[in-house]
C-alpha cells in the first residue's frame, strides 16, 4: 500500500512536467491543466546529508564512466546563475535534438528561469514567459503553438534532459513542449522499481546514480547532463515559493557548442 501510495503522489506531481514554447505565438493554459504538487520529501535510502565524502568522490567517477560515450554528437552549454553545465542531445530523438539547437542558436533561451525546483525529483525551465517575469507571477502556464511529436524511449537517469507536456488527459499521444524542459535530479532506485524492460547496463546505471523511472514510457528523453552533474544539486537545494518557484531567479542560457 505505501508503494503504491508513493507512486500516486508521483504522478499527480508528473502532471506539472507540461508546457510549450516558440518564437511566435504562445497559448494560454488548457482548463484542468493545473494539479496541486505533493510534498515531495528526501529519499529515506540514502539521504545525501549523509554521504561520505569518500563515497561522493566514488559516485562522481562512477557516473564519468557511466557518461564518458554519449549516444549524441550535438552538445550543448547551460549556462546558469549557479555554474555551467554541458549537455549531449540524443542522436536517436532527432525532432527533439534539432528543436532545441533551434531554439538556442536563436537565444530563445536567454535569461529564461529555471521556474519549478522540486528537490530529489527535478529542474524546470523553459517557458518563455518567465524572462523578467515579476515574483508573484505563476509560470509554467504558456507555450507556443507547435508541438513535438513523443521519440519516448531513454531512460530517466540522474542528469537526463527531457522534454514537459501537457497531461495525458488532453494530449494522449505524448506530444511534447516546444521549449519546456527539465533535467532529473536524484532518486536512489530499487530493482523492485523497474516496471519496464531495460538493458543489463540500464539496470546497473539506474542502481549506481539513481533516476526516476517512473517517468520511463511517458516523456521524451533527448539528451544528459556530462559535465558538472553537481549544478544541478545546486539548484534543487533552492528555496522554493509557491509554485515550486525559486525564491532567488535562477537564469540560463543555452548555446550549442562548435
Amino acid at each position: 500500500m505505501k508503494k503504491i501510495l508513493q507512486s500516486m503522489m508521483w504522478l499527480s506531481a508528473l502532471v506539472l512536467l507540461a508546457g510549450c514554447s516558440s518564437t511566435t505565438t504562445q497559448t494560454p493554459p488548457t482548463e484542468g491543466w493545473a494539479v496541486a504538487v505533493p510534498q515531495v520529501e528526501a529519499p529515506t535510502a540514502q539521504p545525501k546529508e549523509e554521504i561520505k565524502e569518500e563515497a561522493k568522490e566514488e559516485v562522481k567517477e562512477e557516473v564519468k564512466e557511466e557518461i564518458a560515450a554519449p549516444t549524441g554528437t550535438t552538445t550543448v552549454v547551460i549556462e546558469t546563475d549557479m555554474w555551467t553545465m554541458e549537455a549531449v542531445l540524443y542522436d536517436s530523438t532527432p525532432a527533439h535534438r534539432d528543436n532545441f539547437v533551434k531554439l538556442a542558436n536563436e537565444w530563445y533561451y536567454d535569461d529564461l528561469l529555471f521556474h519549478r525546483v522540486i528537490k530529489w525529483f527535478m529542474i524546470q525551465g523553459g517557458d518563455p514567459d518567465s524572462r523578467g517575469a515579476a515574483e508573484w507571477v505563476t509560470l509554467g502556464r504558456w507555450w507556443p503553438d507547435y508541438k513535438i511529436d513523443a521519440e519516448i524511449g531513454a531512460p530517466h537517469f540522474k542528469g537526463t534532459l527531457a522534454a514537459a507536456r501537457q497531461w495525458w488527459g488532453i494530449n494522449p499521444e505524448k506530444k511534447s513542449s516546444g521549449s519546456q524542459f527539465y533535467i532529473v535530479q536524484w532518486q536512489p532506485v530499487t530493482e523492485a522499481q523497474l516496471r519496464l524492460e531495460y538493458t543489463p547496463e540500464q539496470i546497473q546505471k539506474y542502481l549506481e546514480i539513481g533516476g526516476t523511472p517512473m517517468l520511463d514510457g511517458e516523456y521524451t528523453v533527448f539528451g544528459e547532463v556530462t559535465v558538472w552533474l553537481d549544478v544541478i544539486d545546486k539548484i534543487a537545494d533552492t528555496p522554493t515559493a509557491r509554485g515550486d518557484r525559486p525564491i532567488q531567479d535562477i537564469k540560463m542560457k543555452i548555446r550549442v557548442k562548435e
